[in-house]
């Protein structure tokens, strides 16, 4: 275990922790930012604990550096996600429009309407030839190949 308590370890686990998913969607909360610390502190702690008498291998610490961050990133959702309520759309009173709006209004739909005209990708024509001098250039390439294998020191 310590090398998981290790300064260098926990500047790691540090760096990675502004990398954690949470982190990036949400850098600007200011009450994320007071509690940073204190929840890393926490969570060091409780891995630290739950395996202080291990002694670990270095895959075994990337395990364990893994699963803290897991830890952490899951902590950070469960404190501080608020699931954003879904944004409230005004229905629009059609019935009040006349009858000049309403046409423009369909005349804005058109273009949305039908479906723009693509090329087939796969009808484009490769101009290919076949190969008329393939004795020449096998030959070409078996003299390259014995010019490229390293000479034998007797």
């Amino acid at each position: 275990m310590a090398l998981y308590i290790h300064e260098e370890n926990q500047q790691i686990l540090w760096c990675l922790f502004d990398k954690l998913p949470y982190i990036i969607t949400n850098p600007h909360k200011p009450v994320l930012a007071k509690c940073k610390e204190t929840i890393f502190k926490e969570t060091i702690e409780y891995f630290y604990e739950r395996n202080k008498m291990k002694q670990l291998s270095a895959s075994e610490l990337e395990k364990l550096n893994k699963d803290t961050l897991i830890f952490i990133n899951e902590t950070l959702v469960n404190t501080f996600h608020i699931t954003p309520s879904p944004p409230q759309i005004q229905p629009t009173n059609y019935s009040s429009l006349s009858k000049p709006e309403i046409a423009s209004l369909a005349t804005e739909y058109i273009p949305y309407k039908d479906k723009p005209t693509t090329q087939n990708p796969f009808s484009e024509t490769i101009g290919d030839e076949p190969i008329s001098n393939m004795e020449e250039l096998i030959e070409m390439y078996k003299k390259q190949r014995i010019a490229d294998e390293p000479v034998p020191l007797n």
